[in-house]
């Protein structure tokens, strides 16, 4: 299929009902799209800006939505090229949006407890110097995001994003896909909530900094007690009860 007439496939849409959410919804009618065969494999999708024009949603949903259906194989996307279908039929998945929405938060916390010190503890033992570099970038963006008062959500996820990709293993990425809307959520609370207390950033930039110092010493041990350190207190800072 031409790009004109993949393109053409995601004319005419109504906005999206902005009472429920919108990765969900938009992740559904991409799916939908894939799996009845409108777009067949090999096609690629319009770029994030057409898709968020076409939904008139912002580009961070329509990249949400689009790592939700390559968590599930339905699409592969090609650094620098755009995202592309891989298959009429989506693979067994991890999924969160049907738990009940007041319990995701807390099961898909409970998941990143188990998980990211592990997950951090490879990092240190696996990270190129360019996976180091972009950590500390991520560090930097927190940081200056939250000197300049704004919410510093996006730089937090890109900071735990880049340590997933540092542990050498694919699957990590997947899960964090996976997690990223609901982690999204939780820290956005969690962001508020520390806004309105007097060094809540300044605790969580320690906390990602001593998870920064193992990795770049290679300090496996380090990294796994910082990374449980940091989830205790984001817990905490949630209101949080799962141990």
């Amino acid at each position: 299929m031409s790009d004109k007439m993949v393109t053409a496939v995601f004319q005419g849409f109504e906005p999206v009902d902005r009472r429920q959410t919108l990765t969900d919804q938009i992740a559904e009618v991409l799916r939908e799209r894939v799996v009845s065969g409108n777009l067949a494999t090999g096609d690629r999708l319009p770029s994030e800006q057409q898709l968020a024009e076409a939904f008139e949603v912002s580009r961070t949903v329509i990249r949400e939505a689009i790592a939700r259906l390559r968590v599930e194989g339905l699409i592969t996307t090609r650094q620098g090229i755009g995202a592309f279908v891989s298959s009429g039929q989506p693979l067994p998945h991890l999924e969160a949006t049907d738990l009940d929405a007041s319990k995701r938060v807390g099961f898909v916390f409970e998941l990143r407890w188990v998980m990211e010190p592990g997950l951090v503890e490879l990092a240190a033992r696996r990270r190129t110097a360019k996976q180091l570099e972009k950590i500390e970038a991520a560090q930097a963006a927190f940081e200056l995001s939250v000197t300049a008062e704004h919410d510093g959500v996006e730089a937090d996820l890109a900071f735990h994003r880049s340590i997933a990709e540092a542990s050498g293993n694919p699957l990590f990425m997947s899960l964090i896909d996976f997690t990223q809307v609901t982690l999204r959520e939780s820290l956005q609370v969690s962001h508020a909530s520390m806004a309105k207390v007097k060094g809540s950033f300044v605790r969580v930039r320690q906390e990602h900094e001593a998870i920064l110092v193992a990795i770049r010493d290679r300090d496996e041990a380090a990294a796994r007690r910082a990374a449980a350190n940091h989830l205790t207190h984001a817990a905490s800072r949630l209101s949080l009860t799962f141990r």
